[in-house]
């Protein structure tokens, strides 16, 4: 068992100290791994990863600067990734997930501008995936987060950002596209629309 899958179950049981310690761990390893071979693109995303799974620790323990700093690292492995090999999709979907964290930290942190910006980016790549490929329910599923996420400010420009992805959730819903791990995304969308006095 890899510290990572370690890391994750010590977190399953509430042991943040003892999960945060196996992440590190992991994250020991795959440093190394990715400065023996710079060149190798797996060793770099299982470093971003790493940086991931620690931000996710940091920011469920409320320490949303060490998150923050974490997702950031990460970030920038990503963004790299994804200028090396454009084409590979799931680089930009990495690409795109990497902004959505950096955001939640920046609002979590009550920088509303930054999070904004960081939402956006990740919404213009999740539009791009999910309209070169539609019929792939994990891109439509994406769209949507991202869309919710870049609403969160005021306007018009995000209302209609939330009434969108009510659109793509509905689409999703009539084609029996919707897992029971979705139910919270739909009832976040509802009570946005309904705080907003939103009808779709």
């Amino acid at each position: 068992m890899s510290y990572n899958k370690i890391g994750d179950l010590y977190r399953s049981l509430g042991q943040g100290v003892e999960a945060r310690d196996a992440y590190l761990r992991s994250l020991v390893i795959r440093e190394r791994l990715a400065q023996a071979e710079p060149d190798r693109a797996d060793y770099q995303r299982d470093l971003s990863v790493s940086y991931d799974r620690i931000g996710d620790l940091y920011r469920a323990l409320g320490q949303a600067d060490r998150a923050r700093d974490a997702y950031l690292r990460s970030l920038a492995i990503a963004e790299r990734l994804a200028q090396a090999e454009p084409d590979r999709t799931n680089h930009q979907r990495d690409l795109s997930v990497s902004h959505s964290k950096v955001g939640n930290v920046y609002s979590d942190l009550g920088d509303d501008a930054r999070a904004g910006e960081e939402y956006l980016r990740s919404l213009a790549i999740a539009e791009r995936l999910a309209s070169s490929e539609p019929d792939r329910s994990d891109y439509q599923r994406d769209l949507v987060i991202s869309l919710i996420q870049a609403s969160t400010g005021s306007g018009s420009d995000a209302n209609e950002r939330l009434l969108r992805a009510a659109t793509f959730l509905e689409a999703m819903q009539a084609q029996d596209r919707l897992r029971p791990l979705d139910e919270p995304i739909v009832k976040v969308l509802s009570q946005m629309l309904r705080e907003r006095g939103l009808t779709h």
